[in-house]
């Protein structure tokens, strides 16, 4: 909400901190959950792919060489450790510094977006790479390799997308047009 001079009021940048706050450790406790989930839409993206792979709890199975293998979604892996993180950041920015409801939803729904698709990309990466060169050698290199290659662009991409929305001028850009 704007005051008649323009400035984002207290109140409801400190109800949006309370939120993230929330927000953060809602997804922290409920890690196990989310990890499930990761691992639900990681099969379905591979059985898009014709490689007829199962979730089971938090780790993703397939076929390989005739016998089931499979990549866990352990917390390191996940995005909700991560993505608890930059809620939380974002409380302390939203608790010191005025903050639009539209600028943060926008910000952490394309942090979250963004954050789940390279994810989602660099376990679909590792697969790929174990069915190509095989179980040790195809993990091994996709995992270290590509696989930090893929978080490390994933991240950084989310991270620019996230502060400019969520400190973007709403007034400033329409004036610009974008």
């Amino acid at each position: 909400m704007a005051s008649s001079d323009g400035q984002v009021q207290r109140r409801p940048s400190l109800i949006i901190a309370v939120f993230l706050l929330v927000a953060a450790l809602a997804l922290l406790l409920l890690g196990q959950s989310v990890r499930s989930v990761e691992a639900l839409a990681q099969a379905t993206l591979l059985n898009l792919g014709g490689l007829g792979a199962d979730a089971m709890g938090q780790a993703v199975i397939f076929p390989l060489d005739g016998r089931w293998v499979g990549v866990g979604f352990s917390v390191g892996c996940s995005v909700a450790p991560l993505t608890a993180l930059f809620l939380g950041g974002s409380a302390a920015a939203a608790w010191m510094r005025p903050l639009r409801l539209r600028s943060v939803a926008l910000g952490v729904g394309a942090l979250v977006l963004v954050f789940m698709i390279a994810n989602q990309l660099r376990i679909a990466t590792i697969v790929a790479m174990m069915k190509t060169m095989g179980f040790e050698r195809g993990y091994e290199f996709s995992h270290v390799f590509l696989g930090s290659a893929i978080s490390t662009i994933g991240f950084v991409a989310a991270v620019l997308l996230f502060v400019r929305l969520i400190l973007r001028d709403p007034a400033r850009m329409s004036a610009v047009g974008a």
